[in-house]
């Protein structure tokens, strides 16, 4: 009832306008015309318009009414499609994350750092892959249960990126293993990067508890990505063989050279699950 009140308000406004209007320009032509003025030309002027006008005037406020109030729900709607828009967003990133990193750490997972790593060897960048290998760790598992060593790699891992720099590649390739993509360097460059990730991790201070300190260490081995330009798996392979080479000299290390049965026994170990170094 209140709606129609107010459209019949706006309706008879338009129609006092129209009016007004209409029997101005009457009285102008009449008295520029120097004729009088009819009493029936009077009800003509007043009565027809407001027959005429008022029916009008009424329908077009009223589709005038309900065009804005569609305006209004198409911009409730548009703001509510845009929103579910950006929650879409929001989850596909999210699973894009979750997809491609390490649920403990926070760094690449396997899938994820391999995908980069072939599209920089797919390019023959100039990088080097480094492979990091936690030392002892089997026995802070068994001394201090697996969520212990669960924090263990966690400080690692966390050691392995302060370390890194911001273009680097880091990734968690295994149980105890990361991977490094070293970017646009050379191999003496990457050494450098090797051996700040190596100090970094035995500086970390880490413990189950407070009043435990245990020392933390990493064995490092690292191969050019253009050295290896005909597989993936042949880079992965030496860089494994000097991880090796860099355990058999006493660990907590840094190898970028290895032997032929270094690479035999990194080739061996590539076709079956890494054991604890």
């Amino acid at each position: 009832m209140a709606n129609l009140g107010i459209l019949l308000t706006k309706a008879a406004l338009i129609t006092a306008v129209a009016e007004i209007a209409t029997i101005a320009v009457f009285v102008l032509m009449r008295w520029f015309g120097a004729e009088a003025i009819e009493s029936s030309e009077w009800i003509e002027t007043l009565i027809i318009p407001l027959l005429v006008g008022m029916p009008i005037a009424t329908y077009v406020v009223n589709q005038a009414d309900k065009l804005r109030a569609a305006n209004h729900q198409m911009t409730i709607l548009n703001e509510a499609r845009e929103q579910s828009l950006r929650q879409l967003q929001q989850a596909h990133d999210l699973i894009s994350y979750a997809a491609r990193h390490d649920r403990m750490t926070g760094l690449l997972n396997r899938e994820g750092f391999m995908s980069d790593l072939s599209r920089a060897h797919e390019a023959l960048e100039q990088s080097v892959l480094l492979i990091v290998d936690a030392d002892f760790f089997k026995s802070i598992n068994d001394r201090f249960g697996h969520a212990a060593g669960d924090s263990a790699l966690t400080a690692i891992a966390k050691a392995i990126r302060r370390a890194a720099r911001p273009i680097d590649v880091v990734g968690r390739i295994g149980g105890e293993e990361f991977g490094v993509l070293v970017r646009h360097v050379s191999v003496s460059a990457a050494a450098e990067v090797s051996e700040r990730v190596r100090l970094e991790v035995a500086e970390t201070v880490w413990g189950p508890d407070e009043s435990t300190p245990v020392p933390l260490s990493v064995s490092i081995g690292g191969a050019a990505v253009r050295d290896f330009a005909d597989s993936v798996t042949a880079l992965m392979v030496h860089a494994d063989a000097c991880l090796y080479e860099a355990k058999r000299l006493g660990r907590n290390r840094i190898a970028f050279n290895a032997t032929i049965s270094d690479m035999a026994r990194s080739m061996v170990t590539r076709l079956r699950p890494v054991g604890a170094q």
